[in-house]
């Protein structure tokens, strides 16, 4: 008998199937991997030379499969980081640049990695001063800003559970939330929101309210003021915020994220560290420019509220990647942001691309002469573009022409954009696209901690928002219920 070299790998689809010795492998979610080697010792009756071969086929690939299972999976069940203070600290630790600066009236305010980690500390011992204790709800009700990402990972690292509420939630709404968490701090960003608190001040006489601007009242106290005896205990006592740090566990609750109230009373979502560290590491692997960036010289932007799960762990993904992100709350300064900074990659959801697919349009059709002729042909070839094929030379002509200078007012370096949200639609994915942008979508759940989904980059699908993330199971129940299972 002759055995050709590709025709062997038949022979691996059969041994699993085959009944023979069964050899169990019981890991992480009752995985049971039972391979069948009947037909295996079968063929080891053949001569030597094809015993060789089918070995080496056989041992290669039970050896992926085996690393596949086992540490895919061991990573799945056993998170590489403790918590989300371990896993920001990989991409702090590596970071050669800065960690984030704020979009402000005079410019950027930008924070080193020095400053960072310092005021994390400062924040975190101050907590402990005040008697904070592991599982105590903090509230932050800020603008978006590299304060808000320090008051987050200090409360976690203090082991205490930070409660985000959002810069346009309602005083009702905002009253509910600070009772129902039973919230001992308040972090405040800007005296605007102090004004949400004029009715119910009164009631919330047991929260301490933490400002981060100085009140000319003495109503309130400022975070430099707060900060104080923290200074002091990390000066006295160095190592007392990594005893703190290190005591928190992956089961240990990091944040509530209570829903807008789009639909009702808020609700809130109680997610551990596990959650987080699962729901910002995965993504990192798939998204458009993991395979393709630079710390050094790339940077990316953040203007989706911090509050959210989905840009919550988007912005430690960009952390964790050592990459440094550009932070503005004003959704009007991100024209300008993207010309300036010239990021790689942003997250957004699907309005803000339906404004900007709106105004190239508009501008287009106000353009006069030969190149306004040109670009609304350029246009017109939109609808033959093709996903994930290449395009014929009159395209790429068209391209370098017309759409280089769209790309051009996103900054010129995107390399994608990722949607959430709310869906996708299909025109609009194809126009980003055609032009040169790579634009997709993924699929989750403040419940689900962001992400279960997300697009395959090398196989973009209009409509489609993706496939499942690692180590996440979906299942379609016969009456349409998504059903999900993982860490995430």
């Amino acid at each position: 008998m002759v055995l050709k070299w590709q025709s062997l790998s038949h022979y691996w689809d059969e041994i699993k199937l085959l009944v023979a010795y069964k050899i169990h492998f019981k890991r992480l979610w009752g995985i049971k991997l039972k391979l069948k080697i009947r037909r295996f010792l079968i063929i080891l009756g053949y001569n030597k030379k094809i015993k060789f071969l089918f070995l080496r086929v056989y041992l290669k690939r039970l050896l992926q499969y085996l690393k596949i299972i086992f540490f895919k999976k061991a990573h799945y069940m056993h998170p590489p980081y403790q918590n989300i203070l371990e896993l920001t600290q990989h991409g702090i630790d590596k970071n050669s640049n800065f960690i984030c600066a704020t979009k402000t009236l005079d410019g950027w305010d930008f924070v080193k990695k020095s400053y960072f980690q310092e005021k994390i500390k400062q924040i975190t011992l101050s907590l402990y001063d005040f008697n904070i204790k592991k599982g105590d709800k903090i509230a932050i009700h800020c603008d978006n800003s590299a304060d808000w990402i320090m008051l987050d990972l200090a409360i976690m690292a203090m082991g205490a559970v930070t409660v985000p509420i959002y810069v346009t939630q309602s005083p009702e709404h905002t009253h509910y939330i600070l009772n129902h968490a039973n919230v001992k701090i308040l972090f405040i960003s800007h005296p605007r929101l102090m004004g949400i608190y004029a009715d119910f001040i009164q009631n919330i006489q047991h929260i301490q309210i933490v400002t981060l601007y100085s009140d000319e009242n003495n109503i309130t106290q400022s975070l430099d003021d707060f900060c104080q005896k923290g200074k002091i205990l990390l000066k006295n006592n160095p190592d007392l915020f990594n005893l703190l740090k290190n005591a928190v566990t992956p089961d240990d609750t990091a944040t509530i994220s209570y829903t807008s109230g789009t639909t009702g009373t808020p609700k809130g979502v109680v997610l551990t560290h596990k959650n987080l560290i699962h729901s910002v590491l995965a993504p990192t692997q798939k998204c458009f420019f993991s395979d393709n960036f630079n710390p050094k010289q790339d940077v990316v932007l953040s203007f989706l509220p911090l509050t959210h799960i989905f840009e919550h762990c988007v912005i430690y993904g960009y952390i964790y990647l050592s990459l440094p992100v550009y932070i503005i709350s004003d959704a009007t300064l991100i024209k300008q942001a993207l010309e300036q900074v010239k990021p790689i990659h942003f997250t957004t959801v699907p309005r803000l691309l339906e404004k900007i697919y709106k105004s190239v349009h508009e501008n287009i059709a106000s353009q006069t002469g030969f190149s306004g002729k040109l670009a609304r042909y350029a246009v017109s070839l939109i609808p033959t573009y093709h996903l994930n094929k290449k395009q014929n030379l009159w395209y790429w002509l068209i391209d370098k022409i017309v759409f280089r200078k769209i790309r051009a007012s996103f900054g010129g370096k995107l390399q994608g954009i990722t949607s959430g949200g709310a869906a996708l639609s299909k025109d609009i994915m194809s126009f980003f696209n055609a032009i040169g942008i790579p634009t997709a979508q993924g699929y989750g759940l403040t419940e689900t901690t962001a992400a279960i989904t997300l697009y395959d980059k090398n196989n973009l699908i209009l409509g489609c928002a993706g496939k499942p993330l690692d180590n996440i199971d979906i299942k379609i129940n016969p009456d349409g219920e998504i059903l999900v299972r993982g860490h995430h």
